[in-house]
């Protein structure tokens, strides 16, 4: 369903429960074509619109909508930073090689081009990542690993049921 821009995290985590997602219509400024801190359709069609296509991830965007609508807002914040690190920012290990599945990682360039020598990489802990703030300004200095998608679901399944 299109949108005018961002909106709150609790409006787009919600309705991925219902199978819907919220995308923006606007493509990045030509100024900084490598990363934009604001979604653009680069972001929802590369990055978002991939992942929907995966059982996996699709199974988990809906979780994080189905606990969004039942958590509080201290509780919703902390999703909102698993969600970030996980099917925003998140990477696993494919034959001994980090790839990534993150949205966010896959639609952009720039991301891709420095994370494995700029940000420190991390075992995915889902009580670390949200603890753990973000920017979405800028590159990310941080991001998780898993090992491959069936233990994210495993780990994120768990995490999500206790909210």
């Amino acid at each position: 369903m299109p949108v005018a821009g961002l909106v709150s995290s609790r409006v787009f985590l919600c309705s991925l429960r219902d199978n819907v997602f919220l995308s923006t219509q606007y493509i990045r400024h030509a100024s900084r074509p490598l990363y934009t801190p604001e979604p653009d359709v680069i972001h929802e069609v590369v990055g978002h619109a991939a992942t929907f296509c995966d059982p996996i991830l699709a199974t988990l965007n809906r979780l994080f909508g189905e606990t969004a609508a039942r958590v509080d807002e201290i509780t919703l914040t902390a999703l909102e930073r698993v969600y970030w690190y996980t099917l925003e920012f998140g990477l696993l290990r494919q034959d001994g090689d980090l790839r990534a599945y993150g949205a966010g990682l896959v639609s952009s360039f720039g991301e891709l081009e420095r994370f494995e020598s700029a940000a420190i990489i991390r075992p995915f802990d889902p009580d670390e990542a949200a603890a753990r703030p973000y920017d979405p300004t800028d590159y990310q200095s941080i991001l998780y690993v898993v090992p491959d998608l069936e233990t994210l679901h495993d780990v994120l399944s768990r995490w999500l049921a206790a909210k």
